[in-house]
């Protein structure tokens, strides 16, 4: 599937996001080179650009914030469309500085993509996970 490009609304509102999850440090180690934020200032923060893409109405939602450091393996979440937002890119294996190689797409902030088996990334990276429940149409509306 290819990556969906978000409104420039929404640029503004995960460009906000990406500046204020690159100064905070409250993440919690989860396993080698994968780090989620902890902050408790991160729901007030996400909130604008969920609200914007209109997933914050969506019943059951839910979401991640993540630091990359090397090569990681995100699994999707089980009853759930997953939602992959890269928030900032510094570099990596087959990605140049500001941009990332995810499930055969060239993605960089204002895109993401949707995965349902595990997405193997291999950066430097800050991003965002969106979780939205699976229904009989579990297509995500743009």
């Amino acid at each position: 599937m290819p990556p969906t490009t978000i409104n420039q609304n929404a640029l503004s509102r995960l460009t906000e996001l990406s500046a204020w999850v690159s100064e905070t440090n409250e993440f919690k180690a989860e396993q080698e080179n994968l780090f989620r934020c902890s902050d408790e200032g991160r729901h007030v923060r996400v909130d604008p650009l969920l609200g914007e893409l209109g997933f914050n109405k969506i019943k059951g939602y839910g979401y991640s914030i993540w630091r990359i450091t090397g090569k990681i393996a995100l699994k999707a979440t089980r009853h759930y469309q997953s939602l992959f937002f890269p928030l900032s890119i510094k570099s990596g294996s087959g990605s140049a500085a500001g941009e990332v190689q995810a499930a055969g797409e060239v993605l960089t902030p204002g895109s993401y993509i949707s995965f349902s088996s595990p997405l193997t990334l291999d950066s430097q990276l800050d991003c965002l996970i969106v979780y939205l429940p699976k229904t009989d149409d579990s297509s995500v509306a743009e």
